[in-house]
């Protein structure tokens, strides 16, 4: 709303809503990260539990600059313990996670977390048989790979269901990204750093 309050000539506004938002997040981060400072929490009482912050990209996107940098670089530390065969689990609560979320992550990600998503991901589609079906009427056809899986195991996902969704749009994250930090010429955010080689390729990073 600060934003658009900007883009719209209301000062007052944007100033209102800017402060609120730099106000929230200060408050945001107080409650949501471990005591510690190790990781984001999934929930605020549950200080064992953990989640992935890829709405962070949003931020970076649009270059609102509310979401800390430090609070970046703590969660990539964090995500490179958790990373399974198949990719980065969600949360704390189970090893499925969602391929547009991951790559979400990957896009506001260092370059080595970023390569390493996108490889998980490729092993995932190259190696497990979730891209043919025995679950749809008996069947074993091809499909749609799907946004929810398995980070482990066979690399399954829940159900016939999860097919064909538009959410995989999310899977050129990475490209959105670019092409907005090169429109902008650059800022020096922790972004930035996810620049570069962003061409999702299926066999692998590539770099």
């Amino acid at each position: 709303m600060g934003e658009i309050a900007r883009l719209t000539k209301n000062k007052e506004d944007a100033k209102e809503f800017k402060d609120t938002s730099e106000k929230y997040m200060k408050t945001w981060e107080k409650y949501t990260f471990e005591k510690n400072g190790t990781h984001a929490k999934l929930a605020y009482q549950l200080g064992d539990s953990w989640g992935s912050l890829y709405n962070a990209y949003a931020d970076y996107l649009l270059d609102l600059n509310l979401f800390p940098g430090h609070l970046g670089e703590l969660q990539d530390k964090w995500y490179q313990k958790k990373i399974e065969k198949y990719g980065l689990p969600l949360d704390s609560r189970h090893m499925y996670t969602k391929s547009d979320w991951e790559m979400f992550i990957a896009a506001i990600s260092p370059k080595e977390t970023r390569n390493l998503l996108i490889d998980k991901l490729a092993i995932w589609i190259n190696e497990t048989s979730t891209g043919s079906s025995s679950l749809i009427r008996g069947t074993d056809i091809d499909r749609p790979f799907t946004d929810l899986y398995d980070t482990i195991g066979t690399g399954g996902f829940p159900g016939p269901t999860f097919i064909n969704r538009p959410v995989v749009g999310g899977h050129f994250a990475l490209l959105a990204l670019d092409r907005a930090q090169k429109e902008r010429k650059g800022k020096g955010t922790f972004a930035s750093q996810a620049q570069g080689q962003t061409a999702f390729i299926l066999g692998g990073s590539g770099d």
